[in-house]
């Protein structure tokens, strides 16, 4: 299955991802894991780990409905060269979602 890259407005990528996935489009947004230290407590947030980025399935609904995609909340714009939407492959997402999972550990301060 290929994919696609969606842009995001600063900071919604959960917003566009409840609002697609509600269209009944496949959504994934890669997540590293953020800690930190506020009033001598440790917090941990899961960020996006490319910021404004999310992937899109292709699929027949996709290939009918890019309109509605640019114009859902959340969404600033399908990443093209041109005119053309680039596809991202599966073996790029695999290997996205491996690099995530390696992330999971990381702390950052």
């Amino acid at each position: 299955m290929t994919w696609h890259v969606i842009m995001t407005k600063p900071q919604k990528e959960s917003f566009a991802l409840k609002k697609l996935s509600e269209q009944a489009f496949t959504m994934y947004c890669p997540l590293r894991r953020h800690e930190k230290m506020v009033h001598h407590k440790r917090v941990i947030k899961h960020l996006p780990l490319f910021p404004r980025y999310v992937f899109i399935q292709q699929d027949e609904r996709f290939l009918q409905q890019q309109h509605v995609i640019r114009s859902t909340p959340g969404v600033s714009q399908l990443i093209k060269r041109g005119e053309i939407i680039i596809p991202v492959h599966d073996e790029v997402i695999d290997s996205i979602r491996s690099l995530e999972q390696s992330h999971q550990g990381v702390t950052e301060r």
